[in-house]
């Protein structure tokens, strides 16, 4: 068993100054009230307060959203990975593979005046990346093959944390729902009928997980879970 067994770590520690970024119209208005302790006084000069536009009648109108050199970013954590693979007789082999992350920080510092705030573990936050918002701590993908050259059957695993929601962050009192963890799970199998002709089949999502909402119905993160539910595939592949 050891003799086919492989394990890996590796720490990354990134840091990035004058990053740019969003500064997004949930920041702007949790900073501009005070929501995370920069703007005390709530002085409608502040720099996140100008960014925010009312009509005659006083009711909120618009909020820039300007892409700029934000203070900076920092991230760090951990990546495993691990291959091993057992001789179980006439079944073949019993693969397995996983890989993890774990996500020890996600700091973003808004203005080179500002704190850093830490993301790691939450989700709704876009200013480094409009189209990705989940930053969960951990996160994998397992899979277990059992078979050999005539056929095999894989199930794989992708688990992704649980994860709080990013407008609570500098917010001590703030009670925006999260997320809880979630797992997907696929089914694929293969048959070799002979030299010439192969056959695969599958289920994606097999358990047809929905995925989380967490601002209000059909608020989810789109580049994160899956939201078409579960599927179902097949294929032949032919050698002449």
């Amino acid at each position: 068993m050891f003799r086919t067994l492989s394990f890996s770590v590796d720490y990354y520690n990134i840091s990035l100054k004058d990053a740019i970024g969003y500064v997004t119209s949930p920041i702007a208005l949790n900073q501009c009230f005070n929501f995370g302790g920069l703007n005390p006084t709530y002085d409608p000069n502040n720099f996140y307060c100008k960014l925010i536009a009312r009509d005659s009648a006083g009711v909120l109108g618009t909020i820039q959203e300007p892409l700029f050199n934000l203070g900076a970013y920092k991230t760090a954590g951990i990546d495993f990975q691990a291959n091993a693979a057992i001789d179980i007789g006439r079944l073949g082999t019993l693969s397995l593979d996983s890989s993890v992350t774990y996500v020890l920080d996600y700091k973003i510092q808004n203005l080179a005046t500002e704190p850093f705030k830490d993301y790691a573990g939450t989700i709704g936050n876009t200013q480094i990346d409009g189209f990705s918002e989940t930053h969960p701590a951990w996160k994998h993908v397992t899979s277990a093959t059992v078979g050999g050259t005539d056929g095999s059957l894989s199930l794989r695993w992708r688990y992704t944390g649980k994860q709080s929601n990013s407008a609570n962050v500098g917010n001590t009192t703030g009670t925006a729902a999260g997320v809880p963890a979630v797992s997907y799970f696929d089914l694929t199998g293969r048959i070799r009928a002979n030299d010439k002709f192969e056959l695969r089949a599958g289920i994606t999502n097999l358990t047809d997980k929905q995925p989380p909402e967490f601002a209000g119905p059909a608020s989810t993160s789109t580049s994160a879970y899956d939201i078409i539910g579960r599927r179902f595939f097949i294929g032949l592949t032919a050698r002449y």
